[in-house]
């Protein structure tokens, strides 16, 4: 009886390192790829530009962030069991308000009663990017729920703006003018970091959840001012493979 037991437990202890060898092994070298969406919060830094000092005080106190998002696919190699390399292509919508009020300007002489200044001004804008990220992705623990923490940049082509804007006049009056530029076709640099939950469904299929910013590494051309972007948002991802 004491024979048999031994052998028992000596089998049970061989098969459960085999069986955990064999899940930790399967994410090594292997590549996935999928879809994700991360709708998120994006505002403006305004730095100076060419001694533009009052201007961006101006400019900052007239402007707020707005909700917009980051979509596309990745795609994801397993270098090892805990590091991989993500790349893929994503399409942004950032932007921002921005806010007019004419109590709050300096207008010399009657130009302040003038019918023809609007009392206030709205303006939403949206600049759409094209990116390439390249990042890389530690993660801790070796089961179907794992942390990871992503540290990387992308090259943003700038592809388009578009706005809004609502004219509020002394006699009620509300226009509306929207305007597109597709001029803007320029390059700039944006670093991201993120941590979140990456957690396997089934063999070939999992799901990441979790925050990411991103932040301009190179000024945009923006009011004339250089601009920064900044983004935080809730990533969701569903990977294959």
């Amino acid at each position: 009886m004491t024979n048999r037991l031994v052998i028992i437990l000596l089998l049970i202890m061989n098969v459960f390192p085999l069986s955990a060898q064999r899940t930790y092994s399967k994410e090594k070298g292997n590549l996935q790829y999928g879809i994700f969406f991360l709708p998120g919060y994006s505002y403006l830094e305004i730095g100076e530009k060419d001694g533009s000092e009052g201007s961006v005080n101006v400019f900052s106190n007239a402007i707020s962030g707005r909700i917009g998002y980051i979509a596309g696919i990745k795609m994801q190699y397993n270098i090892f069991n805990n590091l991989a390399l993500e790349s893929g292509l994503h399409f942004a919508d950032k932007g921002y308000h921005y806010h007019f009020d004419k109590k709050d300007m300096l207008i010399i002489g009657t130009q302040q009663e003038d019918p023809l200044i609007p009392e206030k001004a709205t303006s939403s804008y949206h600049h759409y990017f094209v990116s390439v990220p390249l990042a890389l992705k530690f993660y801790i623990f070796n089961s179907n729920t794992r942390v990871y923490l992503s540290v990387g940049a992308s090259a943003d082509y700038f592809l388009s703006s578009k706005a809004k804007t609502t004219l509020d006049y002394t006699d009620h009056r509300e226009v509306i003018v929207n305007y597109s530029s597709l001029d803007s076709n320029t390059i700039s640099y944006t670093g991201t970091g993120g941590l979140g939950l990456y957690y396997t469904v089934v063999q070939g299929f999992a799901i990441e959840l979790g925050p990411e910013i991103t932040y301009s590494l190179k000024p945009l051309n923006i009011a004339f001012l250089n601009s920064y972007y900044c983004s935080v948002g809730l990533q969701l991802a569903f990977l294959f493979g």
